[in-house]
């Protein structure tokens, strides 16, 4: 993996699993990003316009996440995954680690990590 911008520990609010009670309400997710880019451009020019805006892609996530129901943590990820390749054209690969709380008694979480890379990509 080249250069990576990162967003860890993002708490985002979800309509999500299963059965319909749990998708009921927002329950607590915890997201961690990892984008894959070629950060030369924003470092040499030191121009945020060079660069991803960790802000803006938190917000990416969030939106995402409280945009719809989901089902299952591995709908959410590849929605998110397609949607960073596509509103970030600098990015060349996003990994995302979704942890969610509270679904199996004796654990602390359980989720998926899944990673994407834009077609052509290196």
């Amino acid at each position: 993996m080249g250069d990576v911008v990162f967003v860890q520990g993002l708490e985002v609010g979800c309509r999500i699993g299963v059965s319909a009670d749990e998708r009921r309400v927002a329950r607590p997710l915890i997201i961690d990003v990892e984008a894959e880019l070629d950060c030369r451009p924003a470092a040499s020019s030191d121009d945020v316009h060079e660069a991803v805006d960790y802000a803006q892609l938190a917000a990416t996530v969030a939106e995402v996440a409280a945009a719809r129901e989901y089902h299952l943590v591995e709908t959410l990820a590849e929605v998110l995954s397609a949607t960073m390749l596509a509103a970030y054209p600098r990015i060349d690969a996003v990994r995302l680690r979704i942890a969610k709380r509270g679904a199996v008694a004796s654990a602390a979480a359980v989720g998926v990590v899944m990673e994407r890379r834009r077609q052509g990509a290196p």
